[in-house]
């Protein structure tokens, strides 16, 4: 299935690493990017991490907002299937499958006692499984087998005919990605790579003779200039994480679009 494309700018939101817990608590950050991605014509990533629901999302957004899902590879199934029919209920128009995470998602996300009220949670998740955090697959596991991965995706295509993004970290890359059944690979970059050593991993993607899917790249400090190299390499769309946060923090729906701004100035001198 083809992917939406909604604008030629090769951007996305998301999805967002809110690490600060006091910002976590207020929903309003999600909402507004994804206002921010409606009113630029990009896609807005949202996240099981978020403390926003998917029906809270699909209430306070325009329909015409392209919005992704980020999902794990649970161990338990029926968790899986939940959340992919939730997604399809709210109009989301991509699953964005997420290997390579730690076997349950930071506790500030499924609340702390020791926090009082600082603790927050995960409505998406708090509604599947009240008793305690799912696991999702250990990265350790995937790499053993990698048949897990493809499990997760029939999974998936059981319940939904979305178009499916594979988000893998970088040093997953090797695994034989070229014959998954999905409609793009997003490789993420992480904080111990050279950027120089990220561009190489891509290229070699993309070498592959039987590599058919779309590649996007991901990473939480994309510079402008890095996006401009990722694009001027073939990556077909960006997403854009942290810098997202920071202009939230400071202005937040202008802050987001002055951010955004920044990246599109740099790719319109590229691609005059």
């Amino acid at each position: 299935m083809d992917l939406p494309l909604t604008s030629s700018l090769p951007l996305a939101i998301g999805p967002l690493s809110i690490v600060n817990v006091a910002l976590q608590c207020h929903p309003i950050v999600y909402l507004t990017a994804a206002k921010v991605a409606e009113r630029l014509g990009i896609p807005y990533i949202h996240s099981l991490r978020s403390s926003l629901s998917m029906e809270s999302l699909d209430r306070g957004c325009h329909q015409s907002t392209e919005r992704w899902m980020e999902l794990f590879p649970f161990e338990d199934a029926d968790i899986l299937r939940s959340l992919v029919s939730r997604a399809g209920l709210c109009r989301f128009s991509t699953l964005f499958l997420t290997i390579g995470e730690s076997t349950t998602l930071p506790p500030s996300i499924i609340g702390d006692p020791m926090r009082g009220k600082q603790s927050i949670h995960s409505p998406d998740l708090e509604e599947i499984s009240p008793g305690g955090f799912p696991r999702s697959t250990h990265p350790r596991f995937l790499l053993e087998d990698p048949g897990r991965i493809t499990r997760a995706i029939e999974v998936i295509r059981s319940r939904s005919e979305l178009p499916i993004v594979l988000n893998v970290p970088i040093e997953q890359h090797t695994l034989s990605l070229d014959t998954l059944p999905v409609d793009a690979i997003c490789l993420t970059i992480d904080e111990y790579t050279l950027f120089h050593d990220y561009i190489a991993a891509i290229k070699r993607m993309q070498r592959h003779s039987t590599y058919k899917t779309k590649v996007y790249a991901s990473g939480s400090y994309f510079t402008e200039q890095e996006v401009d190299q990722l694009i001027s390499q073939g990556v077909q769309r960006v997403l854009i994480d942290q810098p997202i946060v920071w202009g939230a923090m400071i202005d937040g729906f202008q802050g987001i679009t002055n951010v955004l701004d920044i990246y599109r100035r740099k790719l319109k001198a590229y691609h005059r």
